[in-house]
């Protein structure tokens, strides 16, 4: 078999053990097998099984057998100890145990992997611990293009294969729309028409360099005018002043899309530097490098006003970080246009330099290092001890909503404080389901006619909208009135207590039935019933909802 062969097998050959791997890891999940008992487990495994393929996928035939292996074992490592963290950081969802790391951690790992590869690609190729800037621009592209076009073969793939079930299911043969709805063919198959796809778009390479050229070519026309849009806006703001700039409430993070599209397009136009770009891109390129340093200055300003007033939060805390990563492009921008005998090579050292901040800034923010929610609590929490925010005016659903293991741990210290109003306001916020001021209960739509919310329950931290419809009557065979929300697909089911506060709702869902019609039947009078399985289901109108997603649909006899 020739090497082009080899490639393709071991590709679809990762692709297919990916797929099994995930259909594995999800079947768990369903019936509740190890490793889905232990969520942290189980999260660094989903979040090590759903991106590290990647590596492999790319590094056939153009990494080194050693480098490859060691690539693959530290993706696999950084994988799992951030799916793992993620979900010990934060290990409550609405109404269960935590299994994944959520999408933020997900993104995040993403991105380190990418910038991280192609790191190591050219510099193994160029058996330097740093390449030319010239390998990392045509590596990384390449493989950027590679990863679009891929994903975009495997989203039309899907398409087609709907559009082909539907018109067999048209003339009454369902088989092909029931096969491809199970789990089983969507999580092995998609892997594998991805793997295929990364393959085939490998081969071609002549294809991503003409995608890559007209992409370029486009973007790079853009930049001068988004250079005169931002020297606009800098130089009005002067004369306008500031304060309509604060009052958005998103100053800050309008400075960085605007400093981060700037840095996408100055790329765009120098590429990697190796031709002269025409006169009026060089203009925009050294007018754009320097409008970097207002915008980041901006954002700084912005988000230590914000800090200053409000004290540290998660996001204000990724905001300082891609604050900080703007800063660092301007400096180096700046640095490259201001040395005109060098022409601009400074920008790729700037890029190499700056895409090991950033994954040196990734691993902090998103391990213990630096964390944003533990220092978020624990400056809130000096704001408060220190009087800067009294006890009356202090977030303490901020501790119960948004800061996960580190907050609610804070929130049990403070129940028991020494001052009554502190203890008294973080054991309220401990009661409650939804954060302070949130959504109401529209009652206009409650089931059966004539019956009422019971005694207690608590109203107005509990959401539900008018498409949303509530039951209330006896679920759980105790002889009190217990409240099921239905919206959509999902019920949420809050039983009564013997006594005390309500518990948090148990949430049960069927992506199977039509969006509408779980609300349409209890309209109708259906009654809701619990049945005893090893999730304790609930069946309306025949439709079967369980306390966890699950896939598979079958029609309903």
């Amino acid at each position: 078999m020739t090497e082009r062969g080899n490639l393709a097998v071991g590709r679809l050959l990762i692709g297919l053990v990916q797929g099994l791997t995930l259909f594995g890891l999800h079947h768990a999940e369903q019936v509740k097998l190890w490793p889905a008992t232990m969520p942290t487990l189980y999260g660094a495994l989903v979040l090590a099984a759903g991106l590290t393929p990647a590596v492999p996928l790319a590094g056939l035939g153009a990494l080194r057998r050693r480098t490859l292996i060691w690539t693959f074992a530290g993706a696999v490592a950084f994988t799992l100890f951030m799916g793992a963290y993620g979900v010990w950081r934060n290990p409550l969802d609405v109404a269960s145990a935590r299994l994944f790391p959520g999408p933020e951690f997900t993104l995040t790992a993403a991105v380190a992997l990418f910038v991280a590869y192609h790191l190591v690609e050219p510099a193994d190729a160029a058996r330097r611990r740093v390449a030319p800037y010239t390998a990392y621009f045509e590596t990384a592209w390449k493989r950027g293009v590679q990863l679009a076009l891929s994903l975009g073969f495997t989203v039309v793939f899907w398409a087609l294969l709907f559009l082909g079930a539907s018109l067999f299911e048209v003339i009454g043969i369902r088989v092909f729309i029931e096969t491809i709805r199970t789990a089983e063919f969507a999580f092995t198959v998609t892997p594998v028409v991805f793997a295929a796809a990364v393959h085939l778009a490998d081969v071609r390479s002549a294809m991503i360099q003409g995608v890559r050229t007209v992409a370029m070519t486009l973007l790079a026309w853009l930049l001068p005018l988004l250079t005169l849009i931002v020297a606009g806006f800098l130089v009005s703001l002067p004369f306008t002043g500031v304060n309509s700039l604060w009052s958005t409430r998103s100053a800050g993070g309008l400075m960085l899309a605007a400093a981060a599209n700037l840095i996408i397009l100055i790329n765009a136009a120098w590429q990697d530097g190796e031709e002269a770009p025409h006169r009026v891109l060089d203009i925009a390129i050294r007018a754009a490098a320097v409008l970097l340093a207002p915008l980041a200055g901006l954002a700084a300003w912005a988000l230590a006003l914000r800090i200053g007033q409000y004290g540290l939060s998660p996001e204000r805390i990724i905001a300082a970080a891609c604050t900080l990563i703007a800063s660092g492009y301007a400096v180096g921008y700046i640095a490259a246009v201001a040395r005109r005998s060098a022409g601009l090579a400074g920008l790729g050292r700037t890029n190499i330099a700056m895409a090991f901040v950033l994954l040196g800034l990734i691993v902090a923010l998103f391990t213990p290092i630096a964390d944003p929610m533990r220092l978020s609590v624990n400056d809130q929490l000096h704001r408060l001890k220190t009087g800067n925010v009294s006890a009356e005016a202090f977030d303490y659903d901020f501790l119960r909503f948004k800061a996960g293991r580190f907050g609610t741990k804070t929130l049990e210290r403070l129940a028991a404080d020494s001052d009554p109003v502190i203890a008294r306001e973080a054991r309220a916020a401990q009661q409650r389901t939804s954060r302070k001021g949130g959504p109401t209960v529209v009652t206009g739509r409650i089931v059966p006619s004539g019956a009422k919310l019971p005694a207690g329950f608590p109203a107005g931290t509990v959401g539900c909208y008018d498409a949303c419809v509530m039951f209330v009557g006896d679920l759980t065979g105790d002889g009190r009135a217990d409240v099921m929300m239905v919206a959509g697909a999902s019920a949420q089911l809050h039983a009564a207590p013997a006594e005390g506060p309500w518990p948090e709702p148990v949430l049960f869902l069927d992506p199977c039935s039509e969006p509408r019609q779980l609300r349409a039947d209890l309209l109708a009078g259906k009654k809701p019933v619990l049945v005893p399985s090893d999730s304790q289901d609930l069946i309306l109108n025949g439709h079967r909802l369980r306390a966890a997603p699950f896939s598979g649909c079958k029609k309903k006899p």
